[in-house]
């Protein structure tokens, strides 16, 4: 989970935007390799949302992956602060999105 340097500095998931041309799958890649320096394989699309949170209306795309090397190169100028945690460890101040993400999981699973 991340941290980021802007907004009220909730826990959150790493994501971002797609490009123009880009599809979410591709889109997902990029902004892990930037944000954080690490490349993924296997990336599966558990499902799609659409987010009110912050006044902003957003399409989440929700995906589960695997990672080639859990160690991490934060973008410092995007990122305050990342770490790994258990599903049953989350930090406190999570952002109001992360159990509708988690709820992704679960579903998927079943």
């Amino acid at each position: 989970m991340v941290r980021h340097n802007y907004g009220r500095g909730y826990w959150t998931f790493p994501g971002g935007g797609v490009h123009k041309g880009e599809d979410e799958i591709a889109a997902a890649i990029r902004e892990i390799d930037e944000e954080l320096g690490m490349k993924l394989i296997k990336v599966e699309l558990l499902g799609v949302y659409q987010s009110n949170f912050e006044y902003k209306r957003d399409t989440v795309s929700v995906f589960k992956t695997v990672v080639e090397d859990a160690a991490v190169i934060k973008d410092d100028a995007e990122i305050a602060e990342v770490s790994w945690f258990r599903m049953n460890e989350l930090p406190q101040f999570l952002s109001p999105r992360v159990q509708t993400m988690i709820d992704f999981v679960y579903e998927k699973n079943k």
